[in-house]
């Protein structure tokens, strides 16, 4: 009976710990429905969350498209990187696909537009300034035409400069055309000009000179004469113009007409007669030899030549013989070149 009894409490313990198993067996798969409930419902809420999400970033990329844009090339740079550090890309290629970044960056920030919006101002600006100063210098160029053609000839000056160091000219013309441009500059500035009036003015007191001095002293300016001629002569006959004949004979005549002037020189000294009267008495002599000398030097006949100043010759004799008597003293010789000696 006792055995019996023990039989039945284990029997009984044992099916209460089966129902107990059941129990909690049962329990377990509730929680576990419950959790794979909770989780779905989790799962569903990141998704909403997640395409909250990406209808916010579609809304903000509508509202700033250039934010939306920067953020996407930021975005493009770490995946650029990640991929050159894992040697995916070489150096070279990661360098350039860096620029494009950084280009496409500052196109969508506006800072490449302000550059080129700048720029154009600038050169905008720089051309307006440079027409302004034109049409200044144009003015200014015709308040002083002068300065404005020596401004000319500067730039030329330098463009000539250019031209030879460029080798575009050689030194030769490189000289003659910085001649001309210093003489068309010296022109310009009257310098030229002022030479020549210089030049003029002195040329006419030496002859303004010469003339006084043949006034006062009209013997000794006839022997300068005739040294002159004989310079010519001489000159004539080294270059071929002149036979040994033909000098001669000139030469003699010159010896002759000194030989005259010598003797009334000496006899004005002892007479005393005017310096006007004697001038006048002479004052054709030295000028028939320089008349045959030129004749001669231009390939005139000889025999031309000396018929011409033959018959000059016989019309000073008659200048001559016109004098007063008083102003010709008793046994004065004339020296002059009658037509029979020519």
């Amino acid at each position: 009976m006792a055995e019996q009894t023990s039989r039945l409490a284990i029997i009984i313990d044992s099916t209460g710990a089966k129902n107990n198993a059941d129990n909690l067996t049962s329990s377990l798969v509730k929680m576990t429905q419950a959790g794979e409930t909770a989780a779905n419902s989790a799962g569903k809420v990141t998704k909403a969350t997640e395409d909250e999400k990406n209808a916010l970033a579609k809304l903000k990329a509508a509202i700033d498209p250039v934010g939306a844009a920067i953020d996407t090339v930021g975005r493009r740079y770490s995946e650029l990187k990640k991929f050159f550090d894992k040697g995916l890309i070489d150096k070279e290629e990661y360098e350039f696909l860096v620029r494009k970044l950084n280009e496409t960056t500052e196109e969508l920030s506006g800072v490449a537009q302000a550059q080129r919006e700048a720029e154009k101002a600038g050169k905008l600006a720089a051309a307006q300034q440079e027409a302004q100063a034109q049409a200044f210098q144009r003015m200014l160029d015709k308040i002083d035409p002068l300065a404005a053609a020596l401004r000319n000839l500067e730039q030329q000056h330098d463009e000539l400069n250019a031209a030879f160091a460029s080798g575009k000219i050689n030194g030769s013309q490189f000289e003659n055309y910085s001649r001309k441009i210093q003489e068309t500059r010296r022109e310009l500035t009257g310098e030229a000009q002022a030479e020549r009036e210089a030049a003029k003015a002195h040329d006419e007191q030496v002859v303004a000179l010469q003339r006084l001095i043949a006034q006062l002293d009209p013997v000794g300016t006839a022997f300068n004469r005739l040294v002159e001629q004989q310079k010519q002569l001489n000159e004539a006959k080294a270059k071929g113009m002149l036979s040994p004949e033909m000098y001669e004979e000139l030469s003699g005549k010159l010896r002759a007409m000194r030989s005259e002037l010598e003797v009334t020189q000496s006899q004005l000294s002892k007479t005393g007669m005017s310096a006007k009267q004697t001038a006048f008495a002479m004052r054709m002599l030295p000028a028939q030899m320089t008349d045959i000398v030129v004749g001669l030097s231009t390939g005139q006949s000889p025999f031309m030549v000396l018929m011409q100043q033959g018959g000059h010759s016989a019309m000073q004799e008659t200048r001559i013989a016109s004098l007063p008597v008083t102003a010709i003293p008793a046994g004065m010789k004339i020296p002059c070149v009658t037509a029979g000696s020519a």
